[in-house]
């Protein structure tokens, strides 16, 4: 594929940048190690399409790359030379469904959603959840053995991974569904209730279809610092950053709302 479009202009998402990280990121897990599962362990190497993905979205956040005047008419293009490669490689992979593919196809429609093509959110979005599905990340895996040959099918980092991906995709259903419900209602709270249950767009995901459990809280980066500067530019002392209890909450806050009781329901659309 031609990567000349990574010399961009000025940008901190150069063609160095690009090849120094896919040669800087980790290896695979040694299929020898125990419990180290054959049929899912990671790459050696950042999948293209993923970290395309992710400068699509990381390039809308770069200062170097904001316009001084941005006319209001336009739409400022910052990540569409990363998000068209990234469609090309899509379009050759996929018809294979892979962990880091549904990665990339949430970081799609993620990007979609904050600039408005909401069309386009809600095809990779879905595209995403069937791949999930046809990975069986909607089942607990935690249980899950290698017939015959012994020991777990996924170790402790690939099920986390895994229910990472899977309530990624729950909180991206309901997010992308009420987002383009909201045209529909007045109340902004009617729109967070109704929007993903009556018009708009209907949902993929529900409760009753899984039972995959949230990611376990203990993981290192939990605990990962997140330090914040002051008004002055001064650096603060760092915090926990809490990275994967908020993913839990949120993952939680999405399922409460469609638990919702026809009751309820009936009252917010009569209120």
């Amino acid at each position: 594929m031609n990567r000349s479009f990574l010399a961009d202009r000025g940008t901190n998402f150069d063609a160095h940048t690009f090849n120094r990280t896919r040669a800087e990121s980790p290896p695979s897990p040694d299929p020898e190690t125990p419990n180290s599962s054959p049929f899912n362990h990671r790459r050696g190497r950042v999948p293209t399409l993923l970290l395309l993905s992710m400068y699509a979205v990381a390039s809308r956040y770069d200062d170097a790359e904001a316009p001084a005047h941005l006319d209001p008419s336009m739409m400022w293009e910052a990540g569409d030379e990363y998000l068209d490669s990234a469609k090309v490689i899509l379009h050759h992979n996929y018809a294979s469904s892979r962990p880091s593919t549904c990665q990339s196809l949430l970081l799609m429609g993620y990007r979609e959603i904050g600039i408005g093509a909401m069309a386009q959110a809600w095809t990779y979005i879905g595209m995403a959840i069937r791949m999930a599905q046809d990975l069986g990340m909607h089942r607990s895996a935690d249980c899950w053995e290698r017939v015959g040959l012994g020991g777990r099918l996924f170790n402790e980092s690939e099920l986390n991974e895994r229910k990472r991906i899977w309530f990624g995709c729950v909180i991206m259903d309901k997010y992308v569904s009420t987002y383009i419900g909201l045209s529909f209602f007045g109340s902004a709270f009617r729109s967070i209730i109704i929007g993903s249950l009556y018009p708009g767009r209907p949902l993929m995901i529900f409760e009753k279809d899984y039972d995959t459990t949230l990611p376990n809280d203990s993981d290192i980066e939990e605990h990962e610092e997140w330090a914040l500067c002051n008004s002055l530019g001064e650096l603060l002392p760092g915090v926990p950053g809490r990275i994967i209890s908020c993913f839990n909450a949120s993952a939680t806050l999405c399922t409460s709302v469609i638990e919702l009781s026809a009751f309820d329901l009936c009252s917010i659309i009569v209120t």
